[in-house]
């Protein structure tokens, strides 16, 4: 038995695992570095280190890792009150993983930051479409 039909049906199965990413990364927003100049000089440096991490790990991951990469930088941006980046890299992350509705969730807790509740009641509101059994979606849609 011949290994070129098997190594053709290995690529074609890691083509295919690909190809639902590639379409989702063309519809990717640049997410932008936030003015850290304002910041202590440590916590700016840990932002600079985040963000160098979050860089470094795109080219590496696909589907629901690379949703999460985008997740963890869009939650370090939130905590350090860049409400638009951290709102850019949760778009990204939910275009990256359409049926995960943690964050959905996160784009609802960015809304309610930003005075902005019937958005964040929307986002609530799909997050808990997508994801029900995740608490604290049902209690962001509860207290809607």
């Amino acid at each position: 038995m011949s290994l070129r039909p098997l190594l053709a049906l290995a690529f074609s199965a890691i083509f295919l695992s690909i190809v639902p990413n590639v379409h989702a990364a063309e519809t990717l927003k640049l997410v932008p570095p936030p003015d850290m100049s304002k910041l202590p000089p440590a916590q700016a440096g840990e932002l600079r280190k985040a963000r160098a991490d979050f860089e470094k790990s795109v080219p590496l991951l696909a589907g629901d890792a690379l949703a999460e990469s985008y997740a963890v930088i869009g939650e370090a941006y939130a905590q350090n009150g860049f409400y638009d980046a951290a709102n850019v890299a949760f778009e990204d992350a939910t275009r990256l993983a359409p049926k995960d509705g943690h964050w959905v969730y996160a784009l609802g807790v960015i809304a309610q930051i930003q005075k902005h509740p019937a958005v964040a009641q929307n986002y609530f509101g799909l997050a808990f479409q997508l994801t029900p059994d995740y608490l604290p979606i049902r209690v962001a849609v509860a207290q809607g």
